[in-house]
């Protein structure tokens, strides 16, 4: 399977959608769908506020996150092994489980969240994520609360910027 057509009759779609389908490079929604939405391949909610799923065959290696964006659903990047670098913008407030599994190509991770307090992230959304390898990109004055942070204190290299 290496692209999908929703047509405007699915209503809802689930956590972990596609995640066995690991050869898929491009999601396609109906036009005419009310509640769900791609852009450039990749599947969104109809407001573009929530990220279901990337496709792990999307031959993208650098990807920014749109502002509109305030969740990233479990497995929502599962297996994208194409995928060197992430930009996650402040908007986003929670990320669910295994969001980023298997990315182990991952290199780069800017997350703009100056109160790493406020994310809901569930402890494993980096598994299969090189934390040696992979660098944190943080806001400026935020390294301590990212250090002890139960899901961000694994990486090796957090480093500040200011974005």
């Amino acid at each position: 399977l290496q692209s999908i057509d929703i047509p405007n009759s699915i209503t809802v779609i689930r956590n972990c959608v596609f995640s066995g389908c690991s050869s898929l490079q491009s999601i396609y929604v109906s036009k005419d769908n009310i509640h769900y939405s791609s852009v450039d391949g990749i599947l969104f909610d109809k407001d573009l506020t929530v990220i279901l799923r990337f496709p792990p065959k999307n031959d993208v290696k650098e990807y920014v996150i749109p502002n509109s964006v305030t969740e990233i659903m479990g497995h929502a990047f599962h297996g994208c092994s194409s995928l060197q670098s992430i930009d996650i913008p402040d908007s986003v407030t929670e990320i669910g489980p295994l969001a980023f599994h298997g990315c182990n190509s991952l290199e780069h991770i800017y997350l703009h969240c100056n109160d790493v307090e406020k994310l809901e992230v569930a402890a494993v959304i980096f598994r299969g994520v090189d934390f040696d390898k992979c660098i944190l990109h943080i806001p400026s004055g935020t390294r301590w609360a990212y250090r002890h942070h139960d899901v961000f204190k694994h990486f090796k290299n957090i480093v500040t910027t200011g974005f």
